[in-house]
């Protein structure tokens, strides 16, 4: 009888021990996908809204070329994105739907309302923009956008 409780408390001692591992690896994770999954739909309502957008563009002054969730680039094309930063235990991420309509994702600290644009050149293209700051397409809902893309390896 004894050993048999001594195996029990070893058993439970031992899934204690990796439902406490597993939580605290993938906790992060969880929190990460909540947030992508409600950024993606606030980006959309605003990447969707062609009046949204022409407001919004139209209120970007010369030599900004972004605002906090639009950047524009120089030949036109254009990315709606939110970001979270800042935040400890949560790392980098960034989602945005673009003018041509596919979903992008990165862990470039853009800082809070795009701040990091403010002091960098237009970028001429959005294929430029997605070399420079480590953007990868998703399909707007999967967790691949979860994914670390900066640095760039």
């Amino acid at each position: 009888m004894k050993r048999k409780l001594i195996i029990a408390v070893l058993v439970l001692t031992s899934l204690t021990f990796v439902a406490v591992v597993v939580r605290a690896r993938y906790a992060p994770w969880a929190a990460r996908r909540a947030w992508k999954d409600a950024a993606v739909v606030r980006v959309a309502r605003f990447a969707d809204d062609p009046a949204w957008r022409a407001q919004e563009i139209a209120g970007i002054e010369a030599p900004d070329w972004t605002s906090a969730q639009i950047a524009v680039m120089k030949n036109g094309e254009w990315i709606v994105g939110e970001g979270k930063y800042h935040d400890p235990g949560f790392n980098d991420i960034f989602v945005g739907k673009a003018s041509d309509g596919k979903w992008y994702y990165s862990t470039f600290h853009f800082c809070q309302n795009n701040i990091t644009l403010h002091v960098e050149p237009q970028a001429a293209d959005l294929a430029a923009f997605k070399a420079k700051y480590a953007l990868r397409e998703f399909d707007g809902v999967s967790d691949e956008a979860l994914q670390k893309t900066w640095p760039a390896k």
